[in-house]
């Protein structure tokens, strides 16, 4: 029976070295390639910018005792200027492959948190079951006394006249990110509430963070922020509104990956990567 193996020996040797592995291929969004490595990014950023705001704190609202005063604003925090309470911009955070971070958005009257960052929810508006405005990351306003706001977040709140719970009497507007509420020496009026900022993070000049309006004898109020959401401002006759998380950073890195429980969005510009979450809680990692 023949031999069916053939001698190979003295055939030519191909030179060249060892093979090249084939080039891995990626998609845009890193899914493919952050699935092969267990759900961490093959290119992360070092640092990242941040907006953390809380939500704001609830006004005194219908059917609140007379002259309540105005809810202040969600404390507001941010690596980019302007941040609150006359502070200056925080550095950026530095952020790990393969961690993961927390991200919390608060609603009218909670704090939000991303990361070790963390921006408390306005103070309530005295008026409600107190005299005096609650302390938070702006204070609110009261009759006869005002919330202090938190140091870097925001500021107090306004104080106005007359006795809690009788008529005539007037209070005092909630503080803002950018300033204080307005205080009121008139029964008839209360004050205005404290002044927002304006800030760019997000690729276009927003503002955030401005306190509720106080209420005068006859439940009149003052101007206001608005409570619109995701804008942390302090509640007039109202609840405040929500918070707002944004994070930053330069668009040549990897997307970062949000966890279930995260309400998001994305954005390029200026050559940035740019997610903005409006709601819930949960974890970003890359």
């Amino acid at each position: 029976m023949a031999n069916p193996f053939r001698n190979t020996s003295g055939g030519k040797a191909i030179g060249g070295g060892a093979l090249a592995p084939r080039t891995k291929r990626t998609n845009s969004t890193n899914q493919v390639d952050g699935w092969r490595r267990g759900g961490n990014s093959s290119n992360p950023p070092v640092s990242v910018d941040f907006l953390v705001l809380a939500g704001g704190g609830n006004g005194a609202g219908t059917g609140a005792q007379v002259g309540g005063g105005g809810g202040g604003a969600g404390g507001f925090r941010s690596s980019v200027a302007p941040t609150g309470g006359g502070a200056s911009a925080e550095v950026k955070l530095n952020v790990l492959n393969g961690v993961a971070y927390t991200v919390v958005v608060g609603g009218a009257g909670s704090n939000s948190t991303f990361s070790t960052v963390t921006s408390i929810a306005g103070g309530s508006s005295g008026g409600s079951g107190s005299p005096t405005g609650f302390t938070g990351g702006s204070g609110g306003g009261g009759i006869t006394g005002a919330g202090s706001g938190t140091s870097g977040q925001g500021y107090s709140g306004g104080t106005g006249v007359g006795t809690y719970g009788q008529t005539p009497c007037g209070s005092g507007g909630g503080g803002g990110a950018g300033g204080g509420g307005g205080s009121t020496g008139s029964t008839s009026n209360g004050g205005g509430g404290g002044a927002g900022v304006t800030n760019s993070i997000s690729g276009t000049a927003v503002a955030y963070a401005g306190g509720g309006g106080g209420a005068g004898q006859s439940g009149n109020y003052s101007s206001g922020f608005g409570n619109a959401a995701n804008r942390g401002g302090g509640g007039t006759s109202s609840p405040g509104g929500s918070g707002l998380v944004i994070i930053r950073y330069a668009d040549s890195f990897d997307d970062l990956i949000p966890s279930a429980g995260l309400t998001w969005s994305q954005n390029i510009t200026g050559g940035n990567k740019i997610f903005s979450f409006t709601a819930g809680s949960g974890t970003v990692s890359w």
